[in-house]
């Protein structure tokens, strides 16, 4: 059973690797049993006397030995690119995370500004309400004033009729 995050997710390219790494392996398991035979042939040759055959057949074989030490390098290398790709994955989840809670942060921050806005907008309200009442109040006396002097006119007026009657 799987038990790597990686596949788990999906993640194709995760996937390729490691069906290269199996192709591989599977490669060198059959490169070294052909080592094995190879090695096996050498000495029958060498017991029959047969120089140049065995030379070659040295010569194949150390490729064949350095072609496998190319692939474990290469399976190791694949493992360790694999641990830097689930590394990075979760960096990036880390990432998304911090963004995620920073956006909403932001938003939360938005809101309250609003709600800054609001209480302002309301503050300035109330004080050009409280202006207004000081013009309609200022605006009153004088209303008053003149309601008097015209009182006192017409009862000056009345008087002053009253006395040429």
């Amino acid at each position: 059973m799987e038990t790597d995050p990686l596949r788990k997710k999906g993640n194709a390219s995760t996937a390729v690797n490691e069906g290269v790494v199996n192709n591989i392996v599977k490669v060198a398991g059959y490169l070294e049993d052909d080592l094995i035979n190879i090695t096996f042939e050498a000495c029958n040759l060498k017991e029959t006397g047969m120089q140049q055959p065995l030379e070659n057949l040295k010569y194949v074989s150390n490729e064949l030995e350095d072609i496998k030490c190319k692939t474990i390098n290469l399976c190791e290398e694949n493992h360790v690119v694999c641990e830097c790709c689930r590394r990075l994955e979760k960096k990036v989840e880390s990432f998304t995370s911090k963004l995620t809670l920073l956006e909403e942060n932001s938003k939360a921050h938005e809101d309250k500004k609003a709600a800054v806005y609001e209480v302002l907008s309301i503050e300035d309200a109330w004080e050009y309400l409280q202006d207004f009442l000081q013009e309609i109040k200022s605006q009153n006396s004088a209303f008053l004033a003149l309601t008097d002097e015209i009182v006192s006119n017409s009862a000056s007026h009345s008087i002053l009729k009253a006395n040429k009657i």
